[in-house]
């Protein structure tokens, strides 16, 4: 029987996660909150039940040994747990969840909304749901709806926002939506468009802001825009940027922050930035971090490499390397995979050492 086909590799992530987490409550967090003014044990309360590195089997766990302490949570914020999903809330319905601000979190379906018609959903989050699509909404035209938040939506187009043109629609928010390019800005100068909000729209390149000089752009929102680069910024160091926002932003690394220290950094948003890493903390103990918003960081990059290691680390000791290994370069599937480089290996053991 194939592993490939059968194994479930949704149970290895979260068995993975769940390890995770339990590093981050038992190691990570007791190490750097002693700088914070949280304290140096984790309490699971308002601000740490939103945290991403916290799953809903160590929420379980650390209940279970503080039930006393933890009646006076309010555990209506746990809606907002990113590893929180509908299985968890049909398995816990004893929890006074709150489906409000639950309405609007990608696990939320139209479908889940039509078979819970009890529950009272909010029409301002489910209208920037991205499961929530046109077609729904023209299908069910007596649900009040939010223009302001479907202005947002990324199911909303211009062919759609053209086609309807009485609703409604916040051109503020259409702005910042990723369905709206330069082109379609272009060719409707008659639109409200707000050139601020543009600023921080991911199809606005520098090359657009140079070639359209007269148009009232925003450098400080534009500072947190992912096509700005360091190179971009030290070549127009004249402009307004804002550098909080940009040390802020993901493609602000540690090693162009040392390269560039005439640049006013902000280290205290740096410890919101994704790249930031625990070694970097570590080895700069000069610097005055803001530990409770490194506490406060999402740690995505370190979090995803911990798993990924723990995939490679699975992978390696499995018998599904060879059964991998034999589908990608058997002759039956050459069209298929006939694109894979094979350094997609080059980091994996040689098939002979199994």
């Amino acid at each position: 029987m194939s592993l490939i086909n059968n194994h479930n590799y949704s149970d290895l992530y979260n068995i993975f996660l769940d390890d995770w987490s339990n590093i981050y409550i038992n190691e990570i967090y007791p190490k750097y909150s002693k700088n914070s003014s949280f304290g140096s044990t984790f309490k699971l309360n308002e601000f740490n039940i939103l945290n991403s590195n916290i799953t809903w089997k160590s929420i379980i766990n650390l209940i279970n040994n503080n039930k006393k302490y933890y009646k006076t949570v309010d555990f209506r914020t746990i809606n907002k747990n990113p590893n929180i999903n509908w299985k968890i809330i049909q398995e816990n319905k004893e929890i006074n969840w709150n489906y409000a601000m639950l309405s609007n979190m990608p696990f939320i379906t139209w479908k889940i909304v039509k078979e819970n018609p009890d529950i009272k959903w909010s029409y301002f989050g489910l209208s920037s749901n991205p499961n929530i699509t046109w077609k729904i909404i023209e299908e069910n035209p007596d649900k009040p709806w939010d223009y302001n938040q479907l202005s947002l939506n990324p199911n909303i187009t211009w062919e759609i926002i053209k086609a309807n043109p009485n609703k409604p629609w916040n051109f503020n928010k259409l702005c910042l939506n990723p369905n709206i390019t330069w082109e379609i800005v272009k060719s409707n100068p008659d639109k409200p468009w707000n050139y601020s909000y543009l600023s921080i729209n991911p199809n606005i390149t520098w090359k657009i802001i140079q070639e359209n000089p007269n148009e009232n752009w925003d450098y400080q929102k534009f500072s947190y825009n992912l096509n700005i680069t360091i190179d971009i910024v030290k070549q127009n160091l004249n402009l307004n940027w804002n550098y909080n926002w940009l040390s802020l932003n993901p493609i602000i690394t540690w090693e162009i922050m040392q390269e560039n220290k005439n640049i006013p950094w902000n280290y205290d948003y740096f410890c919101h930035n994704p790249n930031i890493n625990l070694k970097i903390i570590d080895e700069n103990p000069n610097i005055l971090w803001n530990y409770n918003n490194l506490l406060n960081n999402k740690m995505d990059n370190l979090r995803e490499e911990y798993i990924r290691k723990r995939f490679q680390e699975w992978f390696k000791k499995s018998n599904l390397k060879r059964e991998l290994m034999e589908n990608v370069w058997h002759p039956k599937n050459w069209k298929k995979f006939k694109y894979l480089d094979p350094e997609t290996f080059e980091d994996i053991e040689d098939i002979e050492d199994i």
